[in-house]
């Protein structure tokens, strides 16, 4: 079994309707004491032809769309920052998201993968300036699967 292609791009949003940005949103006190509910989301989808619709071209259109998704929904765009006194707000200041995309030469593994989620096992607060949320897009022989997940 062959090594599984992996790369990440930092997707932006788009500006194609030049919307304008929320301002800086505070995280209450009692928003960082309650336990973090991690629930991915995943998605899975039927084979589809080499011949009839690309891996690339599949994951090039996925990139597009979620460039103007955030474009629409810019805090999920943005990142946490501290202010002077310490609180913690998330700025929609464009950071984008991650995505990730792997290839692998392989029947389907199942959920229970490890690999399977864009986060990994660190189910604490973003690091401040980072993105919030990673979208990982997997393509193995016989299904597609794409998840959405917080960072």
């Amino acid at each position: 079994m062959s090594q599984p292609v992996v790369a990440t791009v930092r997707v932006r949003p788009s500006t194609r309707l030049g919307l304008p940005r929320p301002e800086p949103v505070r995280i209450h006190t009692l928003d960082l004491v309650v336990p973090l509910v991690w629930a991915p989301i995943y998605y899975f989808f039927p084979p589809v032809s080499q011949a009839d619709h690309p891996v690339k071209e599949t994951v090039l259109n996925l990139i597009s769309s979620l460039a103007d998704v955030l474009e629409h929904f810019p805090l999920l765009a943005g990142s946490f920052r501290r202010d002077d006194s310490g609180n913690l707000d998330i700025h929609s200041d464009g950071v984008g998201a991650d995505f990730i995309y792997e290839l692998r030469n392989e029947r389907f593994p199942g959920a229970h993968v490890q690999g399977i989620d864009p986060r990994g096992v660190d189910f604490g607060l973003p690091v401040p300036g980072d993105p919030l949320i990673a979208v990982k897009f997997t393509a193995v022989r016989g299904f597609i699967r794409c998840i959405l997940s917080p960072y």
